[in-house]
């Protein structure tokens, strides 16, 4: 993907590689979480300057044993020069270190030193980049050192080795995601709903770019696969957090997760500072919905309706001080308590209507009879009338038709006579408005026009 909204960003590299062209060396650390663009930006301001200079790049790995002065040995191997056989000890090290700085030193031409994902440094290479970091101004050098900071926790040497540099000597850079505006802009080229993906991605350009590659509701591979790398890095409690939120689809309150362990809050504080984690007004959530799905989507059937459980439990105990009513029935649907889906779906329905979402108080009426499991007559009448009459003012004759004759079948054979004659009342309604309702639509068609016949009003039972 092309580069977006980081100009500014190679300005600022550029105004720092006239200074080292006119005068004396200096430092960059260009930080931000992973994708969003540290490596394009380089590669971009690298591909401008490569003719006026020599670019040498290392890079540190994520290795379970990283290898000491990796960055630094594939700068030698750039330069031409004899990769020691063994490892530099500690007492070899300063030689070794003054050995390289003499070599950048004698060359007369700039060079840009670029160090890739420094957060993955081993205590060797760590101790390279203080040395010439400390020593940048005495050379024609251009430093540039990249990091996630959702990596560098609160002690990380890292941030010892950056406290202890001149400010006039370096520069940090943070990237920053891309604007929603930029978002929309990329998904309505590629006819795609702009808001969505930003939503899931909060414009961090490497999901973009793959949400856009492969629009779906699933989550590409790629960031599954850079997700679930960061998931299994953590530690146990660390694991159980995300997991425990990823089954919510909305934040979650701090307090919650007190209730369930204590222990979860300092797991919680380690996911704030790497930036994976948001808090806001006290409640918690997932700074990429992407993460949320990716690890959701990552667990066992039985796992998710354990999880499911536990929420659910915590939400009931508290119910009647917040009343949570629609994120009872997601996590009981989800924790397979459909006794409780029928118990609240109506309730719900009956708030979204008092408010005029008769759309939503639809759907939460037929939720409870797709979820209701027995035989009461007197339940399923009250369900399918009501779920009817929200149909008929939401447009739906056809829905409201079908269960209206179920309650009819209902009352007739309870051989309730008045309640017979409001159910055939309200049905003949709906029969005449169906088909004024077709004959309307096949005007239209014909270029001909019928005016849309009242709401009626309500009467008798609801109906």
């Amino acid at each position: 993907m092309e580069l977006i909204e980081r100009d500014g960003f190679l300005a600022t590299l550029r105004f720092q590689f006239e200074g080292v062209m006119e005068s004396e060396g200096r430092c960059v650390f260009v930080s931000g979480e992973a994708g969003i663009g540290k490596t394009s930006l380089i590669k971009a301001f690298c591909n401008e300057v490569k003719n006026k200079c020599n670019i040498y790049k290392g890079i540190c790995d994520a290795l379970f044993t990283p290898r000491p002065l990796a960055p630094l040995y594939d700068v030698l191997l750039q330069l031409g020069k004899r990769i020691p056989q063994n490892n530099i000890d500690v007492t070899n090290r300063t030689a070794f270190f003054t050995n390289f700085f003499q070599e950048l030193n004698e060359r007369r031409e700039v060079s840009v030193v670029v160090f890739e994902d420094i957060h993955w440094a081993d205590e060797a290479t760590l101790d390279f980049i203080k040395f010439l970091a400390r020593r940048i101004t005495q050379l024609k050098c251009f430093f540039i050192l990249t990091y996630r900071d959702t990596e560098i926790h609160t002690s990380h040497p890292l941030r010892n080795i950056m406290g202890q540099l001149s400010p006039v000597s370096f520069t940090r850079i943070e990237l920053q995601p891309l604007s929603k505006q930029a978002v929309e802009h990329l998904a309505e080229e590629r006819g795609y709903n702009g808001e969505d993906v930003y939503r899931l991605t909060s414009g961090n350009p490497f999901y973009v770019s793959e949400i856009l590659a492969s629009y779906s509701e699933g989550v590409p591979d790629n960031i599954k696969d850079s997700v679930l790398s960061v998931y299994n890095r953590g530690n146990e409690k660390v694991k159980r957090v995300w997991e425990i939120l990823s089954v919510l689809p909305t934040a979650f309150e701090i307090i919650y997760l007190d209730r369930l362990d204590p222990s979860y809050i300092p797991a919680v504080q380690t996911c704030i500072d790497a930036k994976i984690l948001v808090i806001d007004n006290g409640r918690i959530f997932f700074k990429h919905e992407l993460y949320r799905r990716t690890i959701e989507s990552s667990l066992s059937p039985l796992a998710r309706i354990s999880l499911n459980k536990k929420v659910l439990d915590l939400l009931l105990e508290r119910f009647e001080e917040n009343h949570a009513t629609e994120r009872i029935i997601h996590h009981a649907k989800n924790a397979n308590e459909y006794d409780l889906v029928v118990k609240y779906a109506p309730i719900a329905a009956k708030q979204a209507a008092s408010v005029g979402a008769h759309i939503e108080a639809a759907r939460l009426f037929l939720t409870a009879i797709e979820y209701y499991q027995g035989n009461d007559e007197d339940i399923l009448l009250q369900f399918y009338e009501s779920y009817s009459y929200e149909c008929y003012l939401t447009n739906q004759p056809k829905e409201a038709i079908i269960y209206t004759n179920r309650a009819l079948d209902i009352w007739k054979k309870k051989n309730d006579i008045e309640n017979t004659g409001h159910s055939m009342r309200f049905l003949s309604r709906l029969w005449w408005w169906w088909k004024l309702e077709s004959r309307r639509n096949s005007c239209q068609r014909g270029n001909r026009s019928f005016g849309r016949p009242a709401i009626f009003k309500s009467e008798g039972n609801g109906v």
